[in-house]
């Protein structure tokens, strides 16, 4: 058996008769003896018996507060992560190169990446 973190112990439930009408997944909370909030990365469901907030393919945590495991692949992948215009590092979808820094623009329904191509030294990005 291995060990459960604190965290893990307060909004997990191994799930059983005595359980099973208590415990539920509505709208991406987790309702134990407690409300939970699922990230906005998670989803909250069964697996294994166990019903609790799961990180997203390509995010890692404890589904309460998860991290994407890789860059976004495009400025319209930021936007849908609820964030604010800005500087973000993307990596498109089969661009085997090093992931790079662009300009997000939030507005008119989100996920614009703004580009520049530089003539001469005098203009710079930011």
């Amino acid at each position: 058996m291995h060990a459960i973190s604190n965290l893990d112990h307060i909004f997990t439930r191994q799930l059983n008769e005595s359980k099973l009408n208590s415990d539920s997944c509505e709208e991406g909370t987790l309702t134990c003896d407690r409300n939970f909030q699922c990230d906005v990365n998670a989803v909250c469901e069964e697996r294994n018996k166990i019903r609790k907030c799961y990180c997203n393919q390509g995010y890692t945590g404890d589904g309460l507060s998860c991290t994407r495991t890789a860059p976004p692949t495009d400025c319209y992948d930021v936007f849908t992560s609820d964030l604010p215009d800005g500087v973000y590092t993307i990596q498109p979808t089969g661009w085997a190169e090093s992931p790079f820094q662009v300009y997000c623009n939030m507005s008119h329904g989100g996920g614009w990446t703004v580009s520049l191509v530089q003539l001469n030294c005098m203009h710079s990005f930011l």
